[in-house]
């Protein structure tokens, strides 16, 4: 009798744990995950005058290859913004307070990309701010996370701020 509550306390104690880890691990491969419930929000870094690089979208449909080049925005405080996009620098207005932030697209320069795929990646990410929805930001430790509607648009990773031009590989 001892030997079977002893294995019904043990398996009250284990199924619980082994689904914590499961949930633990199963987000593991995607750094975009985002759940209305995350930690507490510290802002380690200020979100004027750092190098925010691109992690990824909000959905798995418009996936961009930002390992060849980075792609990034900084946001001055003259309420400037400006970045790279993949071939072109672009730039535009925003307004920000404690957790919202209005961007507004301004344009970018017309520099001719012959990688088409590179292309594509370009207008997918010129696209997060040309539709003009973005209306809030929060700071994760060192990542920016753009928001629209409570929703997460996109995911950036805060760097040494670095005004020289990316180098192409």
């Amino acid at each position: 009798m001892r030997m079977k509550h002893d294995l019904k306390m043990r398996k009250e104690k284990v199924f619980p744990m082994l689904f914590f880890l499961f949930c633990v691990f199963s987000t593991c491969g995607s750094p975009c995950i985002f759940t209305g419930r995350q930690k507490k929000e510290v802002s380690s870094v200020p979100l004027l005058h750092t190098r925010w690089e691109f992690i990824c979208p909000s959905d798995d449909t418009n996936r961009i290859d930002s390992t060849r080049i980075p792609l990034y925005i900084v946001f001055d405080t003259a309420a400037q913004c400006r970045g790279f996009s993949g071939c072109n620098y672009f730039y535009g207005t925003y307004t920000a307070s404690s957790k919202r932030i209005d961007i507004d697209y301004m344009g970018a320069t017309k520099k001719l990309c012959m990688d088409t795929r590179m292309q594509q990646d370009e207008k997918t990410f010129q696209n997060i701010f040309k539709q003009g929805n973005i209306n809030a930001y929060r700071i994760l430790g060192k990542e920016l996370v753009l928001m629209a509607k409570k929703r997460e648009v996109a995911r950036f990773r805060a760097v040494a701020n670095q005004e020289s031009k990316p180098e192409k590989s």
